[in-house]
């Protein structure tokens, strides 16, 4: 329906854009009623705009400065922009192009863990002691479910504990610690982690 009433009147070239704080409104004489669709003319105004049909709107309406602030719309509203007293919109549709809608529903914030990059296992654990590094000593903050996934679909200890599983059996004697180091970083950057390194038992 709104595609023909914009038809109606292609003798006016549209606007892409209302003017803020001004009620516009086409003249009647801009175009005129046919037997295939109405005539209709569009006003602005209040945060509202409407489809007026032509012989109810007013032949010169000169533009009204609107201040930035207005109360809710009222009746009669097209009254001052030259609209016939009495005259019912086509159609009508609120125009708040800059008002932000807030989401109804604000997601908690979710719950962090703190990650062993070396793992605890017993046998993983043991290999870097022999390495000289302290499994406590190197933790990362992650969101508990990224926690649950890299832990999961797997052995015991899942998918980060199988990716260091085997990295020591292609190095069965510790390497030098900026080697695993290097691998860890490796291994953060597979699995896409991101979050503060700290000691597991800092508070």
């Amino acid at each position: 329906m709104l595609s023909c009433l914009l038809v109606a009147c292609a003798s006016a070239p549209p606007t892409p854009d209302p003017p803020r704080g001004i009620a516009e409104l086409e003249s009647a004489e801009l175009c005129e009623a046919t037997e295939a669709a109405p005539c209709v003319s569009l006003a602005c105004d209040e945060g509202w705009c409407a489809f007026f049909l032509c012989e109810d709107v007013a032949p010169r309406v000169e533009p009204a400065l609107m201040p930035v602030a207005r109360p809710p719309l009222r009746r009669g509203w097209g009254v001052r922009l030259g609209i016939r007293i009495g005259a019912q919109p086509v159609i009508t549709f609120p125009w708040r192009p800059h008002v932000q809608v807030r989401p109804v529903y604000q997601l908690p914030a979710g719950r962090y863990v703190r990650h062993h990059i070396f793992p605890q296992a017993p046998d993983l654990a043991l290999y870097f002691q022999r390495a000289g590094i302290k499994i406590h000593d190197f933790t990362l903050v992650i969101p508990e479910h990224v926690h649950r996934y890299i832990h999961g679909g797997g052995p015991r200890g899942g998918r980060w504990n199988d990716a260091w599983a085997q990295f020591i059996k292609a190095h069965p004697h510790p390497p030098r610690p900026d080697v695993i180091y290097r691998h860890a970083g490796d291994l953060i950057f597979r699995f896409e982690l991101t979050g503060k390194v700290m000691p597991y038992y800092k508070r």
